[in-house]
């Protein structure tokens, strides 16, 4: 298996993290963050895709900007 490169993601997260910190929510995008795992697993379960790092990431990302556009 090919090694892939975190820092990226990492790094999107961490963004997120602050924009949520910086609304005073931290604590509930965090949960949110945890939610969009579980989600995002039973996705590709119900729909027979493999998970993956990248994929897990856009799904956390596009949760998140919903999320705090609130």
């Amino acid at each position: 298996m090919a090694k892939v490169d975190t820092k990226p993601y990492l790094n999107k997260l961490m963004l997120l993290e602050e924009a949520a910190t910086e609304k005073g929510i931290s604590e509930e995008w965090l949960v949110q963050v945890g939610e969009g795992l579980k989600l995002y697993l039973e996705h590709c379960l119900q729909n027979n895709n493999d998970a993956t790092i990248g994929s897990l990431i856009q799904w956390l990302e596009k949760r998140s900007k919903e999320f705090l556009a609130k």
